[in-house]
């Protein structure tokens, strides 16, 4: 998938965070956290990476989405960086399928596992702190 079509999704992921948003002075003081997602030992391109507070700390999650080389930095609302606290993570490549005009085609197919897209099923989590550096990386199996 090209990057103009990673960043597409990446931008609608976006907006879903902006729904509701208060002022600055209404958010929390963000860490930077990036990683890399494989699947089977290969990069996961165009996966979009949710982490939902479990408790304490974050009244919402942050996202991102995987470059070609699965590479992640999350996005609070609309900057870079995550809360501190504790985190369940779901990771999914469902979403919108382009052609390489742009247009839009249909659905593109989940291939990540349900155990790591289903947010009720998925035992990933994270603990973000502000003291350290955040590099979360999800080596992820089919089986």
């Amino acid at each position: 998938m090209s990057r103009a079509k990673c960043l597409v999704l990446f931008f609608l992921s976006f907006l879903l965070l902006q729904v509701g948003c208060g002022d600055r002075g209404d958010r929390p003081e963000l860490a930077h956290v990036s990683g890399t997602i494989t699947l089977d030992g290969n990069p996961v391109e165009c996966a979009r990476v949710m982490f939902m507070p479990t408790e304490g700390g974050a009244p919402r999650g942050a996202i991102g989405v995987s470059n070609p080389d699965g590479k992640y930095e999350l996005i609070y609302i609309n900057e870079k960086g995550c809360p501190p606290g504790k985190f369940k993570v779901a990771i999914t490549t469902r979403g919108q399928k382009y052609d390489d005009e742009g247009n839009f085609v249909g659905a593109r197919e989940e291939s990540i596992p349900a155990k790591y897209h289903n947010e009720n099923k998925t035992k990933l989590t994270a603990n973000i702190s502000l003291d350290d550096e955040n590099v979360v990386d999800f080596s992820l199996k089919s089986e």
